[in-house]
């Protein structure tokens, strides 16, 4: 774990395409994009230079004047008067002077900062290497190991998301520079799906029942799971294009278990329900479309081309046929009073008042049982 937790550290301010596409000789393109990037710098810094000058200007703001904005509207239907300095006519809003509504530091939005840097070329490069020598000699066997740590609980809470983020890293830059599946075959399994999809379900449980700043942290946890899992996605449709037959068997069967299982198929939508943005980065709202984008798309291929595909309904109970002469009678009537009373006539009273008169003695050889004497049974007999 400590490995995985100095590798990350050595890339997490480097973007996977910056590195996967750095070359020794660069390209026209890549040059004029360099040039227009530093060229929009120079401009911004320009710019915040010349509107610090403006803002401390020597002369009193009393005297700055009073101007009139063309093509804004104010209540009367007439041109806004603005008696700010010119400097600070990009923040012009109606809403100036209100008082704010307040909102509570609970539901604020959650931000996050991009600290992505381009390092020199040399540097890239001398990553780029270390990338490729890692994906072909120590990947497999190292995410094995990890892996077999996280099931058995011999790291600490928060490993597994080195874990994620060296499948998400490596991955896609398998994917865009080696190009070869077999280099991330640990990682490219139904096991992997399933582990993924357990953390998601492990840290949005988490995240709804932690507090503000707990929850972020569930919340930063379950953004890295999430673009593990999309690019897994991504890898397996770069699989189904593959020119060997036998990936793209693979690749199949990969899809058929993802397509069909429900909890998979349904992911998506229950992490589109249960977004909240104080609790969730935008950026993780972005990446979740886009990860709910690439399964429709891959799902509309995988159904195109297959001949048949089973679709799952909702079963109906099936009702029980009722066996012929079984409870096929109607209950009887109710009897009127006229019928009981000529019943009582002709077939109870006789026998009862014949019964009620017999005068008979009671037997004297029989001896009844006690069954709490401690003379046996035998004997009282």
């Amino acid at each position: 774990m400590h490995v995985m937790e100095i590798i990350s550290l050595m890339f997490r301010e480097h973007e996977v395409e910056t590195l996967a596409f750095a070359g020794v000789q660069r390209s026209m393109t890549e040059k004029e994009k360099d040039q227009r990037e530093l060229e929009l710098a120079r401009e911004k810094e320009k710019a915040l230079k010349k509107a610090n000058i403006q803002k401390y200007s020597a002369r009193h703001s009393r005297f700055g004047g009073t101007f009139v904005m063309q093509n804004i509207k104010s209540i009367t239907e007439n041109n806004v008067i603005y008696h700010k300095p010119l400097c600070e006519v990009g923040t012009f809003s109606y809403d100036d002077g209100k008082v704010p509504k307040k909102r509570s530091k609970n539901l604020a939005p959650v931000r996050v900062y991009n600290n992505k840097r381009r390092s020199t070329l040399s540097m890239r490069l001398s990553l780029k290497q270390f990338c490729v020598q890692f994906l072909m000699d120590a990947y497999n066997p190292l995410m094995r190991t990890v892996k077999d740590a996280l099931t058995r609980s011999k790291s600490e809470d928060h490993d597994e998301t080195y874990y994620l983020w060296a499948m998400r890293y490596f991955t896609e830059f398998c994917r865009l520079h080696c190009k070869r599946v077999d280099l991330v075959s640990e990682t490219m399994s139904m096991a992997a799906f399933h582990y993924i999809y357990i953390q998601l379900c492990t840290y949005y449980e988490s995240m709804a029942l932690g507090k503000s700043e707990e929850a972020k942290t569930w919340g930063h946890r379950s953004h890295l799971a999430l673009k593990a899992y999309q690019e897994l996605l991504r890898t397996l449709d770069f699989m189904t294009k593959s020119k060997e037959p036998q990936i793209r068997e693979s690749a199949k069967v990969i899809q058929s278990n993802v397509f069909y299982m429900v909890e998979y198929r349904d992911i998506f939508v229950s992490l589109l329900k249960k977004f909240k943005e104080s609790k969730s980065s935008r950026s993780y709202l972005r990446d979740l479309v886009e990860s709910t984008h690439i399964f429709l798309k891959m799902l509309e291929t995988f159904s195109k081309g297959s001949r048949s595909i089973v679709v799952q309904k909702k079963g109906k109970k099936a009702r029980r046929k009722k066996k012929p002469g079984t409870n096929n009678s109607q209950p009887a009537p109710p009897m009127t009073e006229e019928e009981l009373g000529a019943l009582w006539d002709s077939d109870v009273s006789g026998p009862l008042l014949s019964l009620l008169q017999t005068e008979g003695s009671i037997p004297t050889d029989m001896t009844p049982f006690d069954a709490a004497s401690q003379v046996s049974v035998d004997e009282q007999r």
